[in-house]
């Protein structure tokens, strides 16, 4: 790779610095999230007739701090669009793949200018651009998927007796930090950290996060079984992580461990299309708890009416009725309604209105399809397609199976589980 005299060291260094820190998800997570739930649920607990509107806030001072890089990113599109000149193969898609974090990182800025200034249209734009909407025939299938029946296949890779071992395990955040720590010191991955915190609605790998380092992030009052820790180690570190880990060194392997531009490898990893990146994961956790993980139809559902202008009561009513079909009793179906609805809803700041969709839940059983796909076309390691665009992924790369890996796949999985099941 050749550069221009703009693309400098100190541009590579900031650039990288900005980038680190921009987070679409933790843009629109609200920080009253928390209490915003109490409230509603106890509320339609008490009147399962009455849905109501909640009201999301953020903080101020966060979202401006976001929205002043807007100008100094649109700066270094240019020069690093213009000072990057690939010479050998492979280097015209890292820039590509370069310049469309950066593309990604201004459209987070502009998502936090509209939630700022409480435009929900144009931050409902935004989200739509991030991460697309489902079609027809998905939302068809969906709708037709919602049965009380929960399918035969597939089955967990586990007994039922083991199965049934796992469940009576109980673990806090503590403990599931312990094992998550343990799994990324077995892979040797670097420079992650697992963090306890009440800002954290539900367990997450960032790459990117306002504190500008990757982190795993755990709520406080999470607590899970030894079948759901099982799941999450598979989920969130030997998929996610180290698919961000495979694609960093797919990247040095590119432009070479000394390129000028290597502090940017680890935002060039983490994929702008998470489809496959969310899809893989969900292979992992069907293959612990069988067909119970399958991705579910709700946000699906929910993404369609939102999209049609309803409110957050509305829809939520509408996820309700349908867990009800499915089943589930009243307390079970309440909470998944809120679930689905908060996490598409998630950046608006007038709930009532119905204008306004974050819709990257809905990639999650169009991501599981394709996983399952390749795995039928015998491609035995997701974490390596996870870096760039789906659709260009078959024809040029490199990398496709676990002798490949630089970071094959340990199965921590069943390891971990060996040594919950039989006490080592």
């Amino acid at each position: 790779m050749q550069y221009s005299k703009k693309v400098t060291k100190g541009a590579v260094l900031r650039l990288a610095e900005i980038l680190s820190k921009l987070n679409p998800v933790e843009i629109v997570t609200p920080h009253n999230a928390k209490s915003a739930k109490e409230t509603w649920i106890n509320c339609a607990s008490s009147d399962l007739a009455v849905f109501t509107n909640p009201v999301f806030e953020y903080s101020n001072n966060t979202l401006k701090e976001i929205v002043a890089y807007h100008d100094e990113l649109v700066r270094y599109r240019q020069v690093f669009n213009y000072g990057l000149v690939p010479e050998f193969p492979g280097e015209d898609a890292m820039k590509d793949i370069l310049i469309s974090r950066i593309n990604s990182a201004i459209a987070t800025t502009e998502l936090a200018a509209s939630i700022y200034i409480k435009d929900d249209k144009v931050a409902a734009s935004i989200t739509k651009k991030l991460y697309g909407l489902p079609t027809s025939t998905e939302i068809i299938e969906a709708y037709d998927s919602v049965s009380p029946n929960t399918p035969a296949v597939p089955a967990s890779r586990f007994s039922e007796e083991e199965q049934e071992k796992l469940r009576t395990k109980k673990y806090n955040a503590q403990q599931i930090k312990y094992w998550f720590d343990r799994v990324i010191k077995l892979y040797g991955f670097k420079g992650w950290r697992v963090e306890i915190d009440k800002k954290y609605t539900c367990i997450d790998v960032r790459d990117k996060n306002l504190s500008g380092t990757p982190v795993v992030g755990i709520p406080v009052d999470r607590k899970v079984d030894g079948l759901k820790l099982l799941e999450l180690i598979g989920h969130e570190i030997e998929s996610h992580l180290r698919s961000s880990e495979n694609s960093i060194v797919l990247i040095q392997s590119i432009l070479g461990v000394d390129s000028l531009l290597a502090p940017l490898f680890r935002i060039m990893a983490k994929s702008d299309d998470e489809t496959l990146y969310e899809g893989a994961a969900k292979m992992s956790d069907v293959k612990v708890n069988g067909a119970s993980a399958l991705p579910l139809p709700y946000a699906t559902i929910a993404c369609n009416h939102a999209k049609r202008g309803e409110s957050f009561a509305d829809v939520a009513k509408i996820i309700f009725t349908q867990r009800k079909k499915a089943g589930e009793d009243d307390k079970k179906a309440l909470s998944g309604a809120w679930t689905t609805t908060y996490r598409i809803t998630r950046g608006s700041t007038n709930t009532e209105a119905g204008i306004y969709l974050f819709p990257k839940d809905h990639i999650y059983r169009k991501g599981y399809k394709l996983a399952r796909e390749l795995e039928e076309k015998e491609y035995l390691d997701y974490s390596t397609f996870t870096l760039g665009e789906i659709e260009s992924i078959f024809e040029s790369w490199p990398y496709h199976d676990e002798k490949s890996c630089c970071y094959p796949c340990l199965d921590a999985v069943g390891i971990i589980a060996d040594e919950i099941l039989n006490g080592k």
